[in-house]
């Protein structure tokens, strides 16, 4: 491995070209095994850049290895995030190296497809924007009239919520955490959106799911793109051994030839398991699938599925 770290600069420059064409401002500029050097992935925001270490053996080169990517780029801001524990997990709460911090500010504005999302390099794992899902909530809002309604739950900082309100749609944004609610203001203000404090809704997503059951609520879009696992008061949460409820109850809501989206970055989940999940608790709602698109990671994430740190599988359902 030692052997690789002096050919960053060639891998990174190799890694520049199959990325030409993408119409943001953030995106991912390595990584990983797809572009050559294996448990490393570089995220650009701006001149805001956050490389990630996922391998417990790389530990002791980060800065090594961070130098020889800031080698390559014009930053204001570089973190280095250190993802992996002594036992090889990946971590929620991650140790950082700050290589450059230009204008004292890991803060910055990105431009997605025409819209602006805020964005914090250095607060806690996430960065605010999941970039692997920028084709997906281009995709799925691409079908969307004025007048439509999308749930979004799971929203994190509302991303799926501001493409569709852009499109002049009601949008609901749930997540169980209120400061993460309060960054999606913020994303619908920058992008001048008129939304009421009915467009976030602080909640568990299964409680808010029975809620709407109950209150016969419909939505013509709704996105399940939970985390792979969290904790909150309620205990703990798994997508994998939820996803089957979750689905079944969004169904009992989404209106007819309505649109579902289902997604996981958990790497033990695969489409098929999507496929099936879907159709049987189609099934249960009396429900059919009318045809489906498999979710994927955009062209910056080369060598998608090769790595945990680049996994990405879900559906985009269309329902009678």
């Amino acid at each position: 491995m030692a052997n690789e770290y002096h050919k960053i600069p060639n891998f990174f420059k190799e890694a520049l070209k199959r990325r030409q064409g993408i119409d943001s401002t953030a995106y991912r500029m390595f990584n990983g095994i797809g572009d050559g050097l294996a448990g490393v992935t570089l995220d650009k925001f701006n001149k805001h850049y956050v490389l990630q270490i996922f391998d417990k053996e790389l530990e002791k080169r980060a800065e090594y290895i961070g130098i020889k990517f800031l080698s390559c780029i014009d930053a204001e801001y570089f973190v280095i995030k250190l993802r992996c524990s002594s036992n090889g997990l990946v971590l929620q709460e991650t140790p950082t190296i700050i290589l450059k911090d230009a204008n004292l500010c890991s803060e910055t504005t990105v431009v997605e497809n025409g819209l602006n999302f805020f964005v914090d390099c250095n607060d806690a794992v996430n960065n605010g924007l999941f970039l692997d899902m920028r084709d997906n909530r281009k995709k799925l809002t691409a079908g969307l009239l004025e007048g439509n309604s999308m749930l979004n739950c799971f929203s994190y900082t509302c991303s799926f919520g501001v493409y569709a309100a852009s499109k002049g749609c009601r949008t609901v944004n749930v997540d169980v955490s209120n400061k993460i609610l309060d960054w999606g203001r913020k994303n619908y203000e920058l992008n001048n959106l008129v939304a009421d404090e009915g467009s976030f809704v602080q909640s568990d997503v299964l409680t808010y799911l029975d809620k709407a059951i109950e209150d016969n609520l419909k939505f013509s879009s709704i996105v399940l793109d939970p985390p792979s696992f969290s904790r909150n008061k309620k205990g703990h949460f798994s997508a994998k051994d939820s996803f089957s409820e979750l689905i079944y109850k969004s169904l009992q809501i989404l209106e007819a030839n309505g649109t579902i989206l289902v997604s996981s970055n958990n790497s033990s989940l695969s489409h098929a398991f999507f496929h099936s999940s879907l159709i049987d608790a189609a099934k249960l709602a009396g429900r059919n699938m009318l045809a489906f698109n498999k979710i994927v990671q955009g062209k910056d994430f080369a060598g998608s599925g090769k790595a945990r740190e680049s996994s990405l599988h879900g559906l985009l359902a269309w329902m009678d």
